[in-house]
């Protein structure tokens, strides 16, 4: 189960920009830093999901979302950390269930990581 690049725009919605700029002190340096970092360590958080998915472990998928949650939230992207707050509460359950959910969190995810490319390369 691969991540898909998704033939739609990502909407500048995702992330709470203004919350977000409110976190780093206004300051776009910090912004543009934290959002590199979460960058590198969202894509490596991925392809984690991904091995657990593929393996159908679902302790490890649950535990791995929870800390894609709470890097979405970090950066104010409350919509997507709750799509992954249900990904995590269903496979902390059964992963049977889970294909929509985890079909929907990587389409959005794909969108979330090109938005902030787009910002990043914006910002140079």
């Amino acid at each position: 189960m691969n991540l898909q690049s998704s033939p739609k725009a990502p909407p500048s919605h995702m992330l709470d920009w203004e919350a977000l700029r409110h976190r780093c002190l206004g300051r776009d340096d910090l912004l543009n830093k934290a959002l590199a970092r979460f960058q590198v360590s969202f894509e490596r958080d991925l392809k984690e999901l991904e091995v657990a998915a593929d393996a159908r472990n679902c302790p490890e998928l649950a535990r791995i979302a929870h800390r894609i949650k709470g890097a979405l939230l970090t950066i104010s992207a409350n919509g997507l950390a709750s799509s992954v707050a249900e990904l995590e509460q269903i496979s902390a359950g059964d992963c049977a269930n889970l294909a929509d959910q985890l079909n929907e969190v990587r389409e959005d995810c794909d969108r979330l990581s090109q938005l902030i490319d787009q910002h990043l390369v914006g910002a140079d």
